[in-house]
């Protein structure tokens, strides 16, 4: 019996060593009877990692609600839940309430303001559905779903005016309306779709428009029409009634 006792330990011992060992090489956390996850959730939580443990809880979540009604799982998914609310809910109802503000349509320099705010509500989206916990009945103040819903609204919405807006937009503005407008469209989709209200907009426009639409928004134009602005522009600078121009004046307009 007196060397049963000692024979224990240095097996304990050579288990710690190896789970150390094991963490060692892989850079992974290693976990054994002695050190749960648990407890190394308790542990992040109790030096203010919110993240660190969120992120662990993502990772080992059967393991760490296998017994959820321990007191003391319970008591780290409390904390981890209440510590991640001002880090990520707090920021996502801060964006519900900007996106409540909102109103569309808006004049263009307005749009830099508006498109801040979509990109701030996606962004606070994401972060607030990286963390597992919150997303669990018990933790879950519906924020997401709620930031969610307003932010898809919004994208919709200003969707739905593209091409109202598309047509007061200047055709000589320095900025293309599609690295502008707050949301990302499909931009030869979309002059595919207005194509017959497009050119009726470029033949009526003065040959400064013609030429900066050309270099704009020719490389997002329909293949039937690539040259179409510039075929625009060619003619508009020719003498009225165009098929009565001179060589020279065609060539002085070509050049």
């Amino acid at each position: 019996m007196r060397h049963t006792i000692p024979a224990f330990l240095c097996l304990c011992m050579l288990l710690m060593a190896g789970c150390q060992t094991a963490s060692d090489r892989t850079g992974n956390q290693a976990y054994s009877p002695f050190f749960t996850p648990a407890e190394h959730l308790a542990d992040l939580i109790q030096t203010g990692k919110f993240i660190k443990a969120s992120h662990l809880f993502n990772n080992q979540q059967s393991v760490i609600t296998a017994q959820p009604h321990e007191p003391e799982v319970q008591a780290a998914m409390n904390a981890l839940a209440a510590g991640l609310r001002p880090v990520v809910v707090t920021p996502a109802e801060e964006a519900r309430t900007q996106l409540a503000g909102t109103v569309w349509p808006v004049p263009a320099h307005g749009w830099p303001a508006i498109k801040a705010i979509a990109e701030n509500a996606r962004t606070a989206l994401l972060q607030l559905q990286t963390h597992t916990i919150l997303s669990l009945p018990q933790y879950d103040s519906g924020t997401a779903m709620a930031l969610q819903k307003q932010s898809s609204g919004l994208s919709q919405q200003i969707t739905v005016y593209t091409a109202e807006v598309f047509a007061a937009y200047p055709l000589d503005a320095a900025a293309s309306f599609f690295d502008v407008y707050p949301v990302d469209i499909d931009a030869p989709l979309f002059l595919q779709q207005i194509k017959p209200d497009l050119l009726q907009r470029l033949k009526s426009a003065p040959a400064p428009a013609l030429a900066t639409s050309h270099a704009t928004y020719g490389s997002f134009l329909p293949s039937d029409v690539p040259n179409k602005p510039a075929s625009l522009h060619y003619n508009s600078l020719l003498p009225k009634p165009a098929s009565k121009a001179s060589f020279k004046e065609k060539l002085q307009a070509f050049m």
